[in-house]
């Protein structure tokens, strides 16, 4: 048995919508946590992104998933701040990608499992993917020429003294 005609011609008539995604499948939105002051240079990194300042009078009882952010800050340094980020992105942490960013002589003291430790942010790029990789990726340190030399001279004075 056919179908009539007018199927077609009433599909066809129905407006075509498409899902548009914000973000493309299996990327993962940045948690920043800090332990020291962003400066407005930094900020000014951050204006092609809703960022979202996590304030504990504000945003204590509402769960982060329930509203629009692609970065959210947390100020370690606040002890609301930390209790919402153990709630909130702790037990779910391989849904984000987690950034600390502190002053050099904090690096060792970070208790929180981060996907980088940052001490200056990356220069802006002209791809936002780009510079999104640049926050991810592990910076390459220079060597340190003092500790290399001491390490050195302890070598030396060990084998002299034997």
């Amino acid at each position: 048995m056919n179908l009539p005609a007018i199927i077609p011609a009433v599909a066809a008539a129905l407006p075509h919508y498409e899902a548009k995604l914000d973000a493309p499948l299996g990327v993962r939105k940045f948690v920043l946590c800090l332990t020291r002051d962003l400066k407005e240079e930094d900020l000014a990194l951050f204006k092609d992104y809703r960022l979202v300042e996590y304030e504990d009078a504000i945003h204590r009882n509402i769960p982060i998933s329930s509203f629009a952010w692609d970065i959210i800050v947390f100020d370690l340094r606040e002890k609301p701040d930390r209790y919402a980020y153990l709630k909130e992105v702790a037990p779910r942490k391989e849904q984000f990608n987690v950034i600390v960013y502190c002053h050099a002589f904090e690096k060792d003291d970070v208790d929180i499992q981060a996907d980088n430790i940052l001490t200056s942010f990356p220069e802006r790029q002209a791809r936002r993917e780009d510079w999104e990789l640049l926050l991810m990726t592990q910076r390459i340190r220079k060597p340190k020429w003092w500790l290399s030399m001491l390490s050195c001279v302890l070598n030396f004075y060990q084998k002299a003294k034997n």
